[in-house]
This record gives C-alpha cells, structure tokens and sequence, in this order.
C-alpha cells in the first residue's frame, strides 16, 4: 500500500469519476484503475461498487476513506512542517469552501488577506458538496473551512451570518410584474432548472421544495450556479440559487421567497482552538458583506 494508491482512491472518492480523478492526478484512467485494483486485491475486497455513475463507495470504501484522508494530511503536513523549519516553504493557509461561496464572497477576502500577509500563501480549495468541504477540515486535508456551518462539530466554529435562496424565473413571467415575494408551493406544477444530483446545491433544493410540498420536476441539470440562473432566465423553468451568485444582470428575473428559505454560514477548523493564520484570515472575512441577521420568519435549513 502506498501513499499514491491512497491518493487515487480519494481523488475517485471527492470526483465520483474514474475519468475525472486520473485528470486530477494526471495520470492515465487505465493506470489509476489498475492501481486501485492493486491495493484492493491487497486489502481483500472492493473499495467502489462498479459500473454505477457516479462511482459510490462500498461500506469498506467509506471506512477506508476516512483513515486515508488522515494519512495523506499526515504526510503532507510532514512534509510542509520540516520545509517551513528549513526556510524552504513559507506557511501555507489551505481554505475549504463551496462553489457559491469561492465564486461570491470569498475573492475580495483573499485579495485582503494576502495584501497583509504577503509572505504566506493560500490555498483556496473548492469542493462540490460541502459534506466533502467539512470532512477535509475534519480529516486535516485542509486548515480552515468556510460554509455552511456544520452539525456536532467538535472543533472551534465562528458563526459569520446568513445565506438564503432565491427564485430565478423566465423573464417573462407574470410573477415578475408584481414585486411580491413568491410561495414556493406556487411553483409546483413547473418544470425546474435543477443542479447536479452529487451538488450540494441539489440537495439544498430539493428540502426546500420537499418543505413546500412537492419535489420538483427537472426540465435541465447543471452543475454551474450562474448557468442554473441563465437557464432559468431564459425561459426553461425557475431555478433557486443562493442571493449573492444572481449575476446582475439578472436581478430583474429574481423574487425572493415566501417564507424565506435560509442557513447559517461559518468558520470552522479541526482543533478546538484558532491558530494566528486561522484567526488573521476569520478577522478579514468577517468584514466582508455577510447577511448579519436571519430574514424574518425564514424556514431555517441544517446543511452541516
């Protein structure tokens, strides 16, 4: 067993893909697979079930995961720790987030934060769901995370304020003339611009629409929040985005809900304490333009 087999196994298990793991790794699909099929001859059993798109983890994966994730952390941390003491490699900040966050909120506060600390870098990493952004905190694969605030956490979290939904409807919807916010359950009978089954973002619209009473049928699927808004606007069915990934051009087409449909975002990190890095770069992005209070009579919604 080696480090690059447990670095192949969590490049299919963060991807769902064969395909786009060996791009990750830069390594050819037959040779990835023929490595993982090495170390689960080793282990005695399948880590993915097979041919299922997207590849799932068997129940062994999943165990295997969780362990693989720590040693490769471990490793990595290793090796940054002895370079930094040798003044080979400057301190390294490594950020996990979510599209509509690295997409939104978070440029501008890395833009600060690394005008004030020029000597150290960051790392900005962008994971599809945010499951998969709390377990590389958790596991070590990254330094801080930054989204959706997560259930039971043992580590230190720092609350930073509020996200919510919005509909996004052709531009020529009735709806539009009035400046009302608009019932979800209003929108059932519709066809709906939906994201990616494995997105984060999916799942948050389905318990939205499953609150409002109906599960929503999907005319088109995309894994791009700006292009869920664009379909939308154009006449394929209404979407529900987050409120800062409307493009602005867009703010025409978009209502708020009736009832709000919100969740808490925060800073979390593995240890129960704030490292100087952590707290240097929580200092800056709470100044960015966070939605400070929960909107009145919203349904709140647990992401984490």
């Amino acid at each position: 067993m080696t480090l690059r087999q447990l670095e192949y196994v969590l490049a299919v298990a963060d991807t769902q893909s064969f395909t786009q793991a060996a791009v990750r790794m830069h390594v050819s699909q037959p040779s990835l697979s023929q490595q993982i099929q090495v170390l689960e001859a080793e282990i005695g059993g399948a880590l993915f079930d097979r041919p299922p798109k997207p590849v799932r983890l068997t129940n062994a994966g999943r165990a295997f995961v969780a362990e693989a994730r720590v040693a490769v952390a471990s490793a990595d941390r290793a090796g940054k720790v002895a370079r930094q003491r040798l003044d080979l490699e400057p301190e390294t900040l490594t950020i996990a987030t979510v599209p509509s966050l690295s997409v939104s909120t978070l440029p501008q506060c890395v833009k600060r934060w690394h005008d004030a600390f020029a000597s150290c870098h960051i790392t900005l990493k962008e994971y599809p769901h945010r499951a998969a952004a709390i377990e590389a905190v958790r596991s070590h694969g990254a330094d801080l995370g930054i989204g959706p605030t997560p259930e039971d956490w043992e580590g230190a979290v720092e609350h930073l304020g509020w996200d919510q939904l919005v509909v996004v409807l052709p531009s020529d919807d009735p709806l539009l003339q009035s400046r009302s916010p608009v019932a979800l359950e209003g929108l059932s009978d519709r066809d709906w611009v939906l994201f990616n089954e494995n997105h984060g973002l999916g799942e948050t619209v389905l318990e939205a629409c499953e609150r409002a009473g109906f599960e929503p049928h999907p005319v088109v699927r995309t894994a791009q929040i700006e292009a869920a808004a664009r379909l939308a606007a154009s006449g394929l069915g209404p979407a529900l985005v987050p409120i800062k990934n409307v493009p602005p051009d867009l703010a025409s087409s978009v209502r708020q809900l009736d009832p709000p449909i919100a969740w808490e975002l925060s800073a979390f990190v593995a240890e129960t304490s704030l490292r100087r890095l952590h707290r240097s770069f929580i200092e800056v992005v709470r100044e960015a333009d966070w939605q400070q209070r929960v909107p009145h009579g919203a349904s709140i919604l647990t992401l984490g």
